[in-house]
């Protein structure tokens, strides 16, 4: 059909020959056209492209297809989905209505068990371990990869930190999410040492 004129078929031999003289010369292991396939598809999903678009440009069938074949590429981990929703649900829900659900209307947002002095206590605990390590609100972000203000309506008690939030900065200053939890700091504590048995 693609012959090389009316009486020669089409011989894929040169094409490979120079494609492997390209693959040497770039200093890169050869990889078969369908090898090239799947890599498109991981970068697509790398890149962030959804999967119903990534099955359109795959010429699948269905999505089911795409995400069978490439559903173990895909972000969004058990824990990851856990993130977002408590990072979605301490952020107010915007429309979620908080009246009656263990929550205060006047806030916008859920408060532990209708109490916000848990929130207080955490806030004023978080600042003091970051004091007692001698850092700024503008390190500690830089540490956990947070933005300062984030920090800053945390130790408030502006805004209730969600768990994603206290792990990050709890690895930020160099302690557990236990230890963080635990009672403020004193000047000089920075990270506790283990208790050992005597």
């Amino acid at each position: 059909m693609f012959g090389l004129g009316p009486t020669r078929p089409f011989n894929g031999t040169p094409l490979f020959k120079r494609a492997e003289r390209s693959w040497n010369a770039a200093g890169l292991e050869r990889i078969t056209l369908h090898e090239c396939r799947h890599t498109f598809a991981s970068l697509m999903i790398a890149a962030g492209v959804n999967a119903k678009a990534l099955s359109s440009y795959m010429g699948h069938a269905g999505i089911s297809i795409t995400l069978d074949r490439y559903g173990h590429l895909m972000p969004g981990s058990e824990t990851q989905a856990a993130w977002m929703l408590d990072d979605y649900l301490s952020l107010g829900a915007p429309g979620l209505r908080q009246d009656g659900i263990n929550g205060s209307p006047a806030a916008g947002r859920p408060t532990p068990n209708g109490n916000g002095a848990a929130y207080a206590a955490l806030a004023a605990n978080l600042a003091s371990r970051r004091r007692a390590l001698g850092l700024t609100q503008e390190q500690l972000a830089k540490r956990a990869a947070m933005s300062p203000s984030l920090i800053s309506r945390v130790e408030s008690g502006r805004q209730p930190p969600t768990v994603r939030t206290l792990m990050k900065m709890a690895q930020a200053l160099g302690a557990s999410l236990a230890v963080t939890l635990d009672a403020p700091a004193e000047a000089g504590d920075g990270v506790r040492e283990p208790v050992r048995a005597s």
